[in-house]
């Protein structure tokens, strides 16, 4: 559980505790800093956004939540259980449609008569019913991401996590799948979207915060950190460093990253 330096108390669906990581060195490429002192938290019934690219950390910042790497220091916490759209579970393109949902569904811990179950329906709710025996290279990608997005809310999941979801931005913004994501959220579900794009991030989440560089320097309501990034895209844009650098600053100045003291339990992952 946390709470932050004001009364309220949450105990959060996932919570980063001054995590910082270093990037290991590869080659020539020399180790450095890929998250500085990253603390934030998604709380039940939230929908959370990640605004940055690999270069700002955000590849990185998906792992730690998944448990694939681990902080040079600070905590990570997260729920038990937590379902993802992201890169880890793609589909394979040369097996077929359902296969791919069963392989999925069993990683979840899904099996027997709920696995039959659980992927028939999925396949009703994603309307791709007649295609769960073709390949995936023959599906629509549009079906496939309905698939996917389906699958993982069928989980139960108390979070789910989407990494990078510009290829899937038809079926997350559809009006069908805002109204299974508003009804996720409506029940408690909380959803932590990690994107490039200021754009999607504004149409799915309430709060975002701006990776730039690994370091944090913007959170808030989504459309207010859309904004203060874009201003700075447009100065690198037009090739007015100076500008740019000053936004940095204007940024680092303003933002005051919210103080959680923590007390107990979540699942820890480091």
């Amino acid at each position: 559980m946390t709470e932050s330096t004001s009364t309220s108390v949450v105990r959060p669906r996932a919570f980063l505790h001054e995590v910082r990581y270093e990037r290991p060195a590869k080659g020539r490429v020399a180790a450095g800093p890929a998250l500085r002192d990253l603390t934030f938290l998604v709380a039940p019934g939230e929908a959370v956004g990640v605004l940055g690219t690999r270069k700002d950390g955000a590849d990185d910042l998906v792992d730690l939540v998944c448990g694939f790497t681990a902080p040079d220091r600070g905590t990570v916490y997260v729920e038990e259980s937590m379902a993802t759209v992201t890169r880890a579970t793609a589909f394979t393109l040369d097996e077929s449609l359902q296969f791919n949902m069963e392989r999925v569904a069993m990683g979840y811990g899904i099996n027997g008569a709920a696995l039959k179950s659980t992927v028939r329906l999925v396949g009703e709710e994603a309307e791709a019913a007649e295609d769960l025996p073709r390949l995936v290279s023959d599906c629509d990608e549009l079906v496939i991401e309905r698939v996917r997005l389906c699958l993982a809310l069928a989980t139960g999941a108390p979070l789910l996590l989407l990494d990078e979801p510009a290829a899937q931005g038809r079926a997350l913004t559809s009006d069908d799948a805002a109204e299974r994501l508003g009804r996720y959220l409506r029940q408690g579900g909380s959803m932590l979207v990690v994107s490039k794009s200021p754009r999607l991030l504004s149409q799915l989440t309430e709060r975002s915060l701006w990776l730039h560089e690994g370091e944090v320097l913007a959170e808030g309501p989504s459309a207010t950190v859309a904004r203060r990034f874009r201003q700075h895209a447009q100065a690198v844009k037009d090739g007015d460093r100076n500008l740019a650098r000053q936004l940095l600053r204007r940024f680092r100045r303003q933002h005051k990253p919210a103080r959680y003291l923590l007390q107990e339990g979540g699942r820890r992952r480091a």
